[in-house]
């Protein structure tokens, strides 16, 4: 696979989601392996602010969910 057909088949994709339900806003984040390197594409339809605040929302609940493990770890280090 290279970046012009993962390219291809997310407009696609992004194309079918907007015509099903039209007042979405999608940001598609990709990646794949293409000769031992990974590539990444990041694009999407509607309204920027709303894919951006999305982006942010899935990074801070990520880095939150790992700090809550990192802290959990450390509470049965010291005290269990």
């Amino acid at each position: 696979m290279n970046e012009t057909d993962v390219k291809d088949k997310a407009n696609k994709l992004l194309t079918q989601l907007t015509e099903l339900i039209p007042d979405l806003h999608i940001q598609i984040l990709a990646s794949w392996n293409e000769d031992g390197h990974t590539k990444a594409i990041s694009f999407g339809n509607g309204n920027w602010y709303a894919r951006q605040g999305l982006a942010h929302e899935f990074i801070n609940k990520d880095i939150a969910q790992e700090n809550a493990q990192q802290l959990s770890d450390l509470i049965n280090q010291k005290y269990l």
